[in-house]
């Protein structure tokens, strides 16, 4: 009965791992490999794993594999199961789950101690001055005697 089980786990698991990918959205050009051509991709369009695609200069797509979804926008030509592979391993990182409880620790205050860190935005430095200005006179106080504290000057 174990083995009937696991049989159809990986029929299933093999089955998801064939499943043809979605074109979600499309901006720019974005193509196919088709014969010895290209094929322009647009949204709704279903290509295989073993597809490979090309983006232009500022073009970007967003592809889906179930609930899997993925967007390339660097231009070149790309396997799409490289492109799975790619965005499994990613997922497995599980940054979501780290930018969120970063978040929660950081609205919630988080615990003391907690090596949260404030984020800012780093400018350029100050240019030196064209010539430099006066030291400051340092100011002298004198004090007549520690029960009237006079100033003087």
């Amino acid at each position: 009965m174990k083995k009937w089980i696991l049989g159809l786990f990986l029929l299933a698991a093999l089955g998801a791992a064939a499943q043809d990918l979605r074109v979600e959205y499309t901006e720019g050009l974005v193509e196919l490999a088709s014969g010895g051509s290209w094929k322009e991709l647009a949204p709704g369009d279903r290509l295989p794993v073993g597809a490979r695609i090309r983006l232009a200069e500022d073009a970007f797509v967003e592809l889906a594999q179930g609930s899997t979804r993925f967007a390339v926008s660097q231009p070149g030509v790309y396997l799409a199961a490289d492109l799975v592979a790619a965005s499994k391993k990613v997922a497995s990182w599980q940054l979501g789950k780290v930018v969120s409880a970063k978040v929660k620790g950081t609205v919630a205050g988080g615990a003391k101690g907690d090596g949260t860190a404030a984020m800012g935005a780093r400018g350029a430095a100050a240019p030196a001055p064209a010539t430099p200005s006066p030291a400051p006179s340092p100011e002298i106080t004198r004090w007549a005697c520690s029960h009237h504290l006079r100033r003087f000057r």
